[in-house]
């Protein structure tokens, strides 16, 4: 993608819509050697990197899990942790499609689902203490549900946007205050539709990029865009080679106005 001071929402930009140019990009894999304690193979869990290491909890296994996982990036060597909790219900269950995001070196854990039941409850990990605890925002709390985003800024904030629970939402929070309060925002624009499988990146701006997900009609491949300055959002007008439509893939940002997306499940599967 092009680079985001290009894109709708930043400062000094008074014009609505601009070209997001999408590649296709030749990637040449690698497959590292990993050592350690490697975690079963899961799909729908939640992970998020504090520095070089990735953290990784629940999913589906060979049953739902609810480990704890970190891999070294840098030695490439897996852990199994066992974070200490002051009571048992300040450690999250068993779940699978929950939602992670780091800010500074504490992991933050929302939502997810149990069986038929949506979650809301919101955990906090200290990576250094290696110690979970159950935390109460003030604020509006956002419904329980799975197959949200949930994207940190600057290390600061913490955005959730959409899932699906009762309903599928497309409802945007920030979690702020050192994760103490819940705001709901009331953005100006044209919003997603409801969605859950979605992927959202924090440019490294000004910008959260939303793309695909899985909307009440079909598989999507839409590029949104919302400002956090603006508190606005736009979907500005693509080009080049757009990813085919999907969901639950997963996109990173490799740069500023840079996103990689991979992989993902299409309309049958």
């Amino acid at each position: 993608m092009q680079d985001p001071a290009a894109w709708p929402g930043h400062a000094g930009d008074d014009n609505q819509c601009h070209n997001v140019q999408t590649m296709s990009v030749p990637v040449a894999y690698q497959y590292p050697v990993v050592s350690g304690t490697v975690p079963v193979a899961r799909w729908a869990f939640a992970s998020a990197a504090v520095g070089s290491f990735l953290y990784v909890y629940g999913g589906v296994g060979p049953s739902v899990l609810e480990d704890l996982a970190v891999l070294d990036g840098d030695l490439m060597v897996w852990r199994s942790l066992a974070p200490t909790a002051a009571r048992p219900k300040d450690r999250p269950d068993k779940l699978h499609a929950a939602a992670m995001c780091a800010l500074g070196n504490s992991l933050w854990l929302f939502g997810g689902q149990q069986g038929r039941k949506h979650l809301r409850s919101l955990y906090s990990l200290d990576t250094e203490m290696l110690s979970w605890r159950l935390v109460t925002p003030a604020g509006a709390c956002p419904a329980g549900r799975e197959g949200h985003s949930f994207t940190a800024v600057n290390g600061q904030l913490a955005y959730l946007f959409g899932g699906q629970g009762k309903k599928l939402y497309n409802d945007l929070f920030v979690l702020r205050q050192g994760g103490t309060e819940w705001v709901e925002l009331k953005a100006r624009g044209s919003a997603p539709a409801p969605r859950s499988g979605h992927s959202m990146v924090w440019d490294g701006r000004d910008s959260l990029v939303c793309f695909g997900g899985t909307t009440a009609g079909s598989t999507d491949n839409h590029t949104s865009v919302y400002s956090l300055t603006r508190n606005e959002w736009s979907m500005p007008e693509c080009s080049g080679t757009i990813p085919s439509p999907r969901t639950h893939h997963s996109a990173v940002l490799v740069a500023p106005g840079n996103m990689l997306v991979f992989g993902g499940c299409n309309a049958s599967g």
